[in-house]
Order: structure tokens, then C-alpha cells, then sequence
């Protein structure tokens, strides 16, 4: 399910919905200049650049049944002297996915991604800044 998931949030960037935040990104809207990674970016990728991981799972009820609940943790990353590009990014972001629906693979619809936090900016011990926002998915199983 966290690979269909990861498959579902890069989906959404690239798609039209998307377009503001690659535009923040600089990505020029094709694959190829992708500016939102699993885990962490290529070496040398130029800032601002967005990146994702799952850093946990909650279960609670979901529509009536237990189902994992996913934790994303979202980072924005820019070498600006300024957090401000990178701030506006990660709201970006929120608007992105937050109470957006996704399908996945596997049998599972989400049915929002809501913030569980508000966006942190923090200073890049190399140099520039990284905001992070965590996101917990809700899903459901998918209806035939």
C-alpha cells in the first residue's frame, strides 16, 4: 500500500492540479525536470526541490474499519538566504494535498490527507532551509 500511495502523491504533482507548485519548484512541468522525491533528491539537484517519506502508520477507524492510517512527512528545500520561497512552496503543497482524493492501486481510496502540523521552517545545517509539513492519509477500501 506505501508504493501505491508514493505512486498517488508524485501522480498528483505531475498532473494539472499540480501546476502552481512546479511552477514554485522550477520543474518546467515535465518528468524529466521532476522537483518532488522519495526519500531524498539527486546529488547536486538545484533548490527549491520538495521530497517525501512515510515516517509511520496510525491505525484508527476509517469508515468503519481499521485501516492504516499512513504518516508523510513532506520537506521543502531551499538555499535561499531567505525561508520565503520554501514557505510558500510547502503552502503549496498543503493546498495540493490536503482533502484531495487519491486512488491507488491495491483496492485502497484515500480520502484526504489532512496537515497534522503546521508547516516548521528550520535552518539547513549546510546552508538554507527546509520546511516540513506531516500529512496523515485516511483511507478506505475502494468500492466495486
Amino acid at each position: 500500500m506505501i508504493d501505491e500511495l508514493a505512486t498517488a502523491i508524485v501522480a498528483r504533482y505531475d498532473a494539472a492540479a499540480g501546476a502552481a507548485l512546479r511552477t514554485k519548484l522550477g520543474d518546467g512541468g515535465t518528468a524529466s525536470k521532476r522537483k518532488l522525491w522519495q526519500s531524498e533528491a539527486p546529488q547536486g539537484t538545484a533548490t527549491p526541490y520538495a521530497t517525501f517519506e512515510f515516517v509511520g502508520t496510525a491505525l484508527g477507524m476509517s469508515m468503519g474499519s481499521d485501516l492504516p492510517r499512513p504518516l508523510v512527512q513532506f520537506g521543502v528545500w531551499d538555499d535561499n538566504a531567505s525561508p520565503r520561497t520554501a514557505e510558500q512552496a510547502a503552502d503549496l503543497l498543503v493546498a495540493l494535498f490536503n482533502s484531495a482524493l487519491l486512488t491507488l492501486s491495491g483496492g485502497y481510496t484515500t480520502l484526504r490527507a489532512d496537515p497534522i502540523q503546521p508547516g516548521r521552517t528550520l535552518r539547513d545545517p549546510d546552508g538554507g532551509w527546509e520546511v516540513i509539513v506531516e500529512m496523515e492519509y485516511t483511507l478506505e477500501v475502494a468500492r466495486t
